[in-house]
């Protein structure tokens, strides 16, 4: 868990502006970063091990801004 921490602190922040330039609004943005970190909870090994979390963080947020700009986010 520590790992998810430590990213968290290092990333949250460029994350959060990289999904805002990519959101639909600000609330859509913070959904998705949400959605990001559930996502490296649910990582067997919560990014320890990791050489480039945030490389790790950036393309789920990417991919799922994808999703939700196209329309296809459910």
């Amino acid at each position: 868990m520590h790992c998810i921490a430590d990213a968290w602190e290092r990333h949250e922040t460029e994350l959060r502006g990289f999904l805002r330039r990519r959101a639909r609004s600000d609330a859509e943005a913070e959904d998705l970063l949400q959605e990001v970190f559930l996502r490296a909870l649910r990582q067997k090994n919560g990014l320890c091990g990791i050489d480039n979390p945030r490389a790790w963080l950036e393309s789920p947020a990417y991919g799922r801004s994808r999703l939700r700009s196209h329309g296809d986010w459910s």
